[in-house]
């Protein structure tokens, strides 16, 4: 009977302390409804989730098969068949595909019909193909301003500048080459601690001041050679272009030496 007693009275709340013990209660339930909602959050962002990865697995599965059944096309007499499936491919894959082709045949692709003309002219096909030349460093959007898309940056865009000079470290000199646009080039040797804005003044080819050796470059792609001829004789210049710089080896006809792999930095002109 007494531990009746006590039971009920340790169960029993003081009136003037219910509507506390209420609200002790609407809060805890308040809490676990938060979170429930948080775990369901959570079960709908993970099944989201899956369902992307798996999206993305089935579709790289869908281009790797049917790029394979592109490939295994090779019959000539089963045209009509390539032309099909390639047609049924997803873009970014055809696109994945004659990013490997040389410019010249991309050309060719383009005349086949509307639909590879339109393909051939994607910025990720012509990106490549700055990247291969080793131009992707002036990939900005001056450029693009300039010549519209990455295609036509890589046709027009000249492999060496124009605003300024390269400069190159040799023993305790400095040489220092300008091109110009209409084919022509100058040297000049100058020692270390030189005035470069005077030195830009000797380039500058209505200016009574020059007087600088010089020759004519070709470059094909990339491919740079050209020969400066003076007074004592010419030296031969070939190498590699990738706009902000030049690679060259050196070949002199006056004391017959060789230099090779000599790292040309751009400067643009003040």
């Amino acid at each position: 009977s007494s531990s009746t007693t006590t039971t009920n009275e340790s169960n029993f709340i003081e009136p003037q302390k219910l509507p506390v013990v209420v609200e002790e209660v609407k809060q805890q339930e308040e809490s676990i409804e938060e979170i429930k909602t948080k775990e369901e959050e959570v079960l709908k962002k993970k099944e989201e989730e899956d369902v992307t990865i798996n999206t993305n697995k089935e579709e790289e599965k869908e281009i790797d098969t049917k790029t394979e059944e592109v490939l295994s096309v090779s019959s000539p007499s089963s045209s009509s068949t390539t032309t099909d499936i390639v047609f049924d491919l997803p873009q970014k894959a055809i696109e994945l595909i004659f990013s490997f082709l040389p410019p010249s045949d991309l050309l060719n692709a383009s005349l086949v019909c509307k639909y590879w003309n339109l393909v051939t002219q994607s910025n990720h096909v012509w990106e490549k193909k700055l990247g291969e030349e080793g131009l992707e460093i002036v990939f900005n959007d001056k450029l693009i301003e300039k010549y519209e898309t990455p295609k036509r940056i890589f046709w027009c865009l000249p492999r060496i500048r124009f605003d300024g000079l390269y400069m190159a470290r040799d023993d305790s000199n400095y040489r220092i080459l300008r091109f110009y646009e209409d084919d022509s080039i100058a040297l000049s040797v100058v020692t270390s601690g030189f005035d470069l804005n005077k030195i830009q003044n000797w380039f500058v080819k209505d200016s009574h001041e020059f007087a600088i050796p010089s020759g004519h470059y070709l470059i094909k792609r990339n491919e740079l050679k050209f020969t400066i001829r003076s007074q004592s004789g010419k030296i031969d210049y070939f190498g590699s272009s990738s706009f902000d710089s030049l690679v060259l080896n050196v070949h002199s006809h006056i004391n017959n030496s060789k230099k090779e792999n000599i790292l040309f930095q751009f400067v643009q002109f003040a």
